[in-house]
């Protein structure tokens, strides 16, 4: 049985609105893609990261993700089981939207296991974020960051912003993998 841990990132959606408390979108700029993805297979003891700049055609266009998606379905179509924190609900519907956005054919769909959803049925810790969990249970954290201000970086092209990201996500599917 092949076991893919998997852990995406993804750009933010840009709108405009007329406030800041209870409003509505009044129209989106830009929709969100996928920046990167970090993985491990359960056999193997080395995490990957590909995101966007590992593609040809990143310096023309920015925010394209379509080689990436390409990338992550040869991914998923060989897996058998996709452990992801937040799977079901965020990663697994992203790729297909993302995958229908770009006229790509389905993936096969591998199982599904949610650690999210794991932990929340069976356990009632004051919240279920990786992060929390991680310190909760393993005395691990995430990689620290500035914040949003990263995943503005990397959407503005930033090499340096990009290699963060490429470690806090890498970071992010070592504590899925031992949670």
């Amino acid at each position: 049985m092949r076991r893919l841990f998997l852990d995406l990132e993804t750009a933010y959606t840009i709108g405009a609105v007329w406030g800041m408390w209870e409003q509505n979108v009044a129209q989106v700029l830009q929709d969100e893609y996928i920046l990167g993805v970090g993985w491990q297979w359960a056999h193997q003891d080395t995490v990957y990261w590909k995101g966007l700049p590992d593609f040809p055609g990143y310096a023309k266009n920015k925010k394209s993700d379509k080689e990436l998606m390409k990338f992550i379905a040869g991914l998923l179509n060989g897996a058998d089981v996709v452990i992801a924190h937040n799977g079901k609900s965020f990663d697994m519907k992203k790729i297909r939207s993302r995958m229908l956005y770009h006229g790509l054919p389905p993936i096969n769909e591998p199982k599904i296991v949610d650690t999210k959803l794991v932990v929340k049925k069976h356990f009632n810790f004051p919240s279920n974020k990786l992060d929390e969990l991680s310190r909760v249970l393993l005395g691990e954290r995430k990689v620290k960051h500035e914040g949003i201000e990263l995943w503005t970086k990397c959407m503005a092209g930033d090499l340096k912003a990009w290699k963060r990201m490429a470690t806090y996500c890498k970071q992010d599917v070592v504590l899925l993998r031992k949670l």
